[in-house]
């Protein structure tokens, strides 16, 4: 395990909702970015997601946060609730994509090699 991060949640701007990746997001400042492969906890259970913290590169958002989907999950987390996310394995660095479609394109990349690692269809 590489970090615990936990908060309460915050309302997002909905980018994950439009392109299919719903997200549950909390404030992050600290300095550590990137993909990670990672669980969220709350209500007693946790569940297998896919964790980007940091800045939005792609629309230069300028918060930090830690947004995760939550892989086969298909409920609404509430603003305010506290989830506890847990960081397992790093998958890559942040980048810049040149517009929506290769974004979405990457994150459906990033969730098929977490399911993988994990042995979920």
């Amino acid at each position: 395990m590489i970090k615990v991060i936990s908060g309460k949640v915050v309302k997002g701007k909905g980018l994950g909702r439009k392109i299919g990746f719903p997200t549950v997001n909390i404030l992050y400042e600290e300095e550590l970015s990137g993909i990670f492969a990672g669980k969220v906890y709350f209500n007693g259970k946790g569940y297998v997601s896919a964790v980007h913290i940091g800045r939005g590169l792609t629309f230069d958002d300028g918060e930090a946060v830690c947004e995760s989907y939550l892989i086969d999950f298909n409920e609404e987390i509430k603003p305010g609730t506290h989830i506890k996310v847990e960081l397992l394995k790093k998958i890559r660095d942040t980048k810049k994509f040149d517009d929506l479609k290769t974004l979405k394109k990457n994150i459906s990349k990033d969730v098929e090699f977490i399911k993988n690692m994990y042995n979920l269809d």
